[in-house]
């Protein structure tokens, strides 16, 4: 997870490698990513592990799909916490910017795939293969 914004509200805002100016923005997010209404999860997750304190914070819009916060971020709308591999074509077009280099964090959540070892018909393995190979991808 990594925040982006457009690079015109990182100049506004004064954000390049300053965090601390994340108390005067609006901060974007979805609110279903890690299950029904989790609201700011994401926001606080990426805050406890890059070190960042959002205490007080008042200024955010959820949505219930986390492409609608990058299309908000690209309209100026705020910033939003981006999964790297869904942002990256437009960081590296320059449509957004991560403003803070170097806070980058995994996500705490965790997914799992289960299956009897005995069931494993080709379908299964491929499944598993590919789902893999989304994972090796996306780290």
């Amino acid at each position: 997870m990594v925040p982006v914004c457009s690079p015109a509200y990182a100049e506004r805002h004064q954000l390049l490698d300053n965090p601390d100016q994340l108390q005067h923005c609006r901060l974007l997010h979805d609110r279903q990513a890690w299950g029904y209404d989790s609201d700011s999860d994401e926001w606080q997750s990426w805050a406890r592990q890059s070190g960042v304190s959002l205490e007080g914070r008042q200024m955010s819009m959820g949505f219930d799909r986390s492409d609608l916060a990058i299309i908000a971020a690209l309209n100026h709308a705020g910033v939003a916490m981006g999964r790297k591999h869904l942002v990256s074509q437009r960081l590296a077009r320059g449509e957004l910017v991560a403003p803070f280099p170097g806070k980058e964090v995994r996500c705490e959540q965790r997914y799992y795939l289960a299956t009897l070892p005995n069931r494993q018909c080709p379908k299964i393995q491929a499944f598993i293969a590919w789902i893999k190979g989304q994972v090796d991808a996306a780290s």
